[in-house]
């Protein structure tokens, strides 16, 4: 199994500087039979410095074909919808 991406968006909202601190956050932003969205988001204090949409899809790394995502994943990954 592999986890390729797909798609990736990328918005800089204001610049960082050396010595700034950012915090990320990660989202499950779209959960497909086998691909999903996440949106990654930095932020130094209450100010959104970047965005990032990352598309992957699961694979098979034997038949280079999409996986579904099931069972346990899943569920997982859905915990962490937005």
């Amino acid at each position: 199994m592999s986890v390729p991406a797909v798609r990736l968006e990328c918005e800089f909202i204001s610049p960082s500087t050396y010595g700034d601190v950012l915090e990320f956050s990660l989202e499950v932003q779209e959960l497909g039979k086998s691909s999903m969205t996440l949106a990654i988001t930095a932020r130094c204090g209450e100010q959104e410095r970047v965005r990032f949409f990352l598309k992957i899809v699961l694979i098979s790394l034997d038949s280079m074909r999409s996986v579904a995502i099931e069972g346990e994943w899943r569920d997982k990954f859905s915990a962490f919808l937005a």
